[in-house]
């Protein structure tokens, strides 16, 4: 008997089914099914094409439907294609080209693809054998939709079924690489789109660009595949910039090679799209440069070095804070992903506050995300002019100095672990730190000199700072050596600057007031304190015009409140001279006590020790009214 189980039919009821192909792979054998479709056409229409003469032909509604539900049923509802139309065009002297219009890539999760045209060539002896097979993809006005999400990864399904957005620039390219790898795609060696548009919503730099007139090229060679973008960025802070970047992705799955080149690009635009130049961020000027980097496959930047020059802008850390003008700047740098570290070989500053060129390193800490948390910076300075508009009286210079440094973006801060600076051999040290809020600047610094010229001090006086106590020193110190010298400077929003100051002196010419001859040759120590001026002479002589020297010893000059206007002075001067240059001393203006009494100082000899106490406001014009005195001694 025969077995009803060996039937043919009953075999085929027993096969057991088979799990449905990867979409892809569908979508594959949708456009080759489509092909078939489309050959058949052609067919019909090559006894036709000398007839045509080159002409396009349009392919009729049923034709273009069957395309476009059979690569929707591809797709699986992942996303949704649409077409507008199709046209043909024959001509005997090329390859069969189709033109696509309005067609229509949409994720069903959000995302679009606009082609407004699209132009294919195909292979004709492949058409005749019933296979599609793009040989040249052209396609114009173009219109893409991206989103990165705050962990960095690209939210655009290009349809190659990965569940997941890649986590990457280099992985959405590797997806692009992989898609054209598939069997229907395997003639196809280049892919060419002008009047690109794209938006990129980019979630993690809380930015959105508008990216327009590009033109994109895709070259497949056997190594690797090759894009070349050129673009305009709309919409950026510094005005329209440009863009042209070559990418090669590895057919051998190690990452992709990056060259760009941008002009006008502004700064906190390339901060935000690449994380290690991060620090360029709190700049507010447009950017010129060449950059070169690998990109591993987990979209990571490898070694990357490239150089950059900034133009005319400011350094604006956050709104709110006053900005500091910048003419340009210069860096010609290299990232090292193992050390985790920039390293200039060239650093240049030009603006009105600031000239200066040096080398530095920094590494880049806490990029747990990918991006860092801080820089830590080592800076050795070749020449430095510092010269903030309305700060010193003249430029300040040093002829070399080095700077640890430690640099947080947000907030911004700038923790200086020491700066040291040299000139003619005199050294100058300072520690503090520098932050910016919505309500200004805050300042702190702490500043050491081993030794230094009484008028460079002044030099590096900010003259709007004390601006009387600095006025009366210009006016009433001229000369002498300063020695141990220590500065602190506090500057708080909304609050009145504060200066401590403490140095000592040799050899210095004090003068307390504008009549009297002043003290030479003093030695001595002085501060500041709160709003408190003191200078105490420990040692010098005075030379009135009679007399001889009067030695002076333990003297003081004192400003109780530095920020009143006009500041009062309290003077002490402790003296021993003869008695003809006590009494000549006397006898000048604005007291002038022998000569109104009809005296001459030399009325008598002996030795005069005197202990005067002047009390006077610290103005240009000083007459006898203005000036409490008493004068006691033996």
């Amino acid at each position: 008997m025969t077995d009803p189980d060996a039937t043919p039919r009953a075999r085929l009821r027993r096969r057991p089914r088979r799990a449905p192909a990867p979409w892809p792979r569908r979508l594959a054998r949708a456009v080759v099914w489509a092909g078939i479709g489309f050959a058949v056409f052609v067919g019909l229409l090559v006894a036709a094409a000398s007839v045509l003469g080159g002409r396009p032909l349009a392919l009729p509604v049923w034709v273009v439907a069957e395309a476009e539900t059979r690569l929707n049923r591809a797709l699986n509802n992942r996303a949704t294609v649409s077409l507008g139309g199709a046209e043909v065009l024959f001509a005997l002297d090329r390859l069969p080209e189709l033109r696509l219009e309005e067609l229509r890539l949409a994720r069903t999760g959000g995302g679009m693809i606009l082609l407004p045209e699209a132009r294919a060539r195909f292979d004709g002896a492949a058409l005749l054998r019933g296979r599609v097979e793009p040989v040249a993809v052209r396609v114009s006005g173009a219109q893409i939709a991206l989103r990165r999400n705050p962990d960095g990864r690209i939210d655009f399904d290009l349809g190659d079924g990965a569940t997941e957005a890649p986590a990457s620039l280099a992985g959405l390219l590797d997806r692009i690489d992989s898609f054209f790898a598939l069997p229907a795609l395997a003639m196809l060696d280049r892919v060419e789109a002008d009047a690109l548009t794209l938006t990129l919503d980019d979630r993690r730099a809380g930015r959105v660009w508008t990216v327009g007139d590009g033109r994109v090229s895709l070259i497949r060679r056997p190594e690797e595949s090759v894009l070349d973008l050129a673009f305009g960025l709309m919409g950026g802070a510094a005005g329209p910039a440009t863009a042209q970047m070559t990418f090669g992705i590895g057919h051998d799955g190690q990452g992709a090679r990056l060259s760009a080149r941008v002009d006008g690009v502004a700064a906190a635009d390339l901060a935000a799209q690449a994380p290690v130049l991060g620090w360029l961020g709190v700049l507010d000027a447009p950017i010129a440069g060449d950059l070169r980097a690998h990109l591993a496959t987990d979209g990571s930047v490898g070694a990357l070095d490239g150089s950059l020059t900034v133009g005319a802008g400011a350094l604006r850390p956050v709104e709110g804070a006053r900005p500091v003008p910048l003419t340009g700047a210069e860096i010609v740098f290299g990232w090292d992903p193992a050390r985790a570290r920039i390293t200039a070989s060239r650093l240049s500053v030009d603006s009105p506050a600031l000239r200066l060129s040096a080398v530095a390193h920094a590494d880049l800490t806490g990029m747990d995300d990918g991006v860092p948390d801080v820089f830590q910076a080592q800076i050795r300075f070749d020449d430095v002019l510092v010269n903030p508009e309305g700060i010193f009286a003249e430029p300040v210079r040093f002829g070399q100095g080095a700077l640890d440094l430690r640099l947080r973006l947000d907030p911004f801060s700038v923790d200086l672990g020491q700066l040291s600076l040299v000139e003619d051999g005199r050294h100058l040290l300072a520690r503090g730190g520098v932050s910016a809020g919505r309500d200004g600047w805050t300042v702190a610094l702490d500043l050491e000199l081993d030794a230094i010229r009484h008028d460079r001090l002044l030099a590096l006086w900010p003259v709007g700072l004390v601006p009387n106590t600095r006025t009366w020193l210009v006016t009433n110190v001229q000369q002498g050596l300063l020695f141990g010298v220590k500065a602190g400077v506090r500057l708080r929003p909304g609050q009145d600057p504060r200066l401590s100051l403490g140095y000592e002196f040799a050899d210095a010419d004090v003068r307390f007031m504008p009549t009297l001859p002043p003290i030479q040759g003093g030695r001595g120590y002085a501060s500041i304190e709160g709003q408190t001026y003191i200078t105490v002479v420990e040692d010098g002589h005075v030379t009135p015009p009679l007399g001889g020297e009067i030695r002076v010893a333990r003297s003081v000059f004192r400003v109780p409140d530095i920020s009143k206007i006009p500041a009062d002075a309290e003077i002490t001067l402790s003296t021993d001279s003869s008695l003809t240059a006590a009494l000549s001393l006397l006898d000048q203006p604005p007291f002038g006590f022998l000569g109104k009494a009809g005296m001459s100082p030399d009325l008598g000899t002996g030795r005069a020790r005197l202990m005067t106490e002047l009390r006077l406001p610290l103005v240009r014009q000083i007459l006898l009214p203005d000036v409490g005195f008493s004068v006691t001694g033996t």
